[in-house]
């Protein structure tokens, strides 16, 4: 049995654009990528946060 792949903001290498820019979660400089400026760590933060969101929402 294979693995599960991982979520694709999981993944800090998928959806860059290769331009510098400033992270809107830490401030940091790093890569903007297609949803916009956040590094890899914020952006899964995010992701989670709205992810538990919608999971409250649908109870």
């Amino acid at each position: 049995m294979s693995t599960p792949e991982p979520e694709p903001w999981r993944d800090p290498e998928r959806y860059k654009t290769g331009k510098l820019t400033s992270c809107h979660g830490c401030g940091n400089s790093c890569r903007k990528t297609h949803w916009g400026a956040w590094c890899y760590g914020c952006n899964v933060e995010r992701i989670e946060r709205i992810n538990k969101t919608f999971a409250d929402l649908m109870k």
